[in-house]
């Protein structure tokens, strides 16, 4: 997805669930009103196509005649609160809810099914890279990967650099002006295929894999805890501080839980379209605070699991091979009785790239280990080797999207 784009997919929901505010629609009718966001829209359609039926649904030609039908030109705008807004996007809802209802589109003026929508691709898929935009306290975005390396913001508390191997150093400049004044909050974001580092005022290291958000204050108080907000993945070498009250807490908050840390290495997963939160402790010790409910400590070795929605739960503990949870951020998939769709997740947001699947997919585990800087055909030779057939395809109509077709018996 486009590292310059709000992440829009939480309100888009929200939109399909009946649950937005008329600011909320019309803040998502403007964002969708615009033909560049035509990628997302399609990442969105798939993502809730997947979330209702795990990856079974609407094929791949549907979903693009879908999409056509979305991006169709229409000189008919009404009004939304006075506000013009096209016609094309209200088709949006219609499709996206029966998707939901497992049906099918079916409108006037739809292209001929004859229209191929997907051919194949021969192309090389490309791992990710450093990337992400930095959001910062005027609403400005800055795309970090297009910049050079070296200082780029400055201001009289804080100075910002982007340093080699893609990362972000924040530097206090003055103590004294942090204390006045009130840290303003700043967002770092991956696309799918992106990574990034940062470092915190306070000397924190963050690394935040693919489609990871991450919020945190420009400079935090002295003395005060340090809290900050993820959703996706990263791991985190936490800076011990010491206030006039003892050691300051730094606190990682997640949709479903926070975590409380003193200095210590720890790793997050995080992500929305998962139903469980899985807290890695490498080194140190950190406290799981579920919201509202119960609150465990967890020790080096051990992983923390909190469920959320239907999947909620007490938090669980259990002793775990924790190469496996940080092997992400030393440059490999690492597999062990992995189904193929938990590896498919992972390479999908590393290489950018929708699955989809075909036929009957044979329940086979994986282990091993798999370099992510390999291309993407190097890295599905693990699906080859367990005699499962794949091929990527990209759409006609917009050449950047690409998936990857696993195909099984019929």
């Amino acid at each position: 997805m486009n590292a310059e784009r709000k992440d829009y997919y939480p309100l888009f929901k929200k939109y399909l669930d009946q649950t937005a505010s008329e600011a909320e629609i019309l803040e998502f009718m403007r964002f969708a009103s615009d033909p560049a966001n035509e990628l997302l829209i399609h990442h969105f359609l798939v993502a809730i196509q997947d979330e209702q039926y795990s990856g079974h649904g609407l094929s791949e030609i549907q979903q693009e005649e879908i999409l056509q039908e979305i991006f169709r030109s229409d000189s008919n705008s009404p009004t939304f609160n006075g506000k013009t807004i096209k016609l094309k996007r209200l088709i949006i809802g219609i499709a996206a809810l029966l998707i939901l209802a497992g049906g099918y589109l079916s409108l006037t003026n739809t292209p001929s099914r004859k229209n191929i929508s997907f051919q194949q691709y021969t192309g090389t898929v490309e791992p990710g890279t450093n990337q992400a935009t930095l959001t910062v306290e005027n609403g400005k975005i800055i795309t970090l990967t297009e910049l050079p390396e070296g200082e780029f913001l400055r201001n009289q508390n804080l100075k910002i650099r982007k340093q080699q191997g893609g990362l972000l150093v924040y530097v206090p400049v003055d103590a004294r002006q942090s204390e006045r004044k009130i840290p303003a909050i700043h967002t770092l974001k991956t696309p799918a295929g992106g990574k990034f580092q940062l470092q915190l005022p306070d000397g924190t290291r963050v690394w935040l894999n693919a489609s990871t958000t991450f919020s945190f204050p420009s400079s935090f108080v002295p003395g005060e805890p340090r809290k900050v907000s993820l959703e996706g993945e990263a791991y985190f070498e936490v800076a011990s501080s010491t206030g006039k009250a003892g050691k300051v807490p730094f606190i990682v908050s997640t949709q479903n839980q926070e975590v409380e840390v003193l200095g210590t290495h720890f790793n997050i997963q995080a992500y929305t379209e998962n139903d469980k939160t899985l807290t890695t402790l490498a080194e140190g010790s950190i406290r799981i605070h579920q919201q509202n409910q119960s609150s465990r400590k967890i020790r080096p070795g051990e992983q923390a699991t909190v469920g959320r929605g239907a999947a909620r739960q007490q938090i669980e503990i259990h002793q775990v091979d924790t190469s496996m949870a940080l092997a992400w951020k030393n440059g490999l998939f690492k597999f062990k009785n992995a189904g193929i769709k938990q590896v498919m997740q992972e390479f999908s947001r590393w290489y950018a790239i929708d699955v989809a699947y075909e036929g009957k997919i044979p329940d086979l585990k994986f282990n091993g280990e798999v370099y992510r800087d390999m291309n993407a055909t190097q890295a599905l030779r693990l699906l080859s080797m367990a005699s499962i057939n794949f091929r990527v395809v990209q759409s006609v109509r917009n050449p950047e999207i690409k998936r990857i077709i696993i195909t099984g018996s019929r």
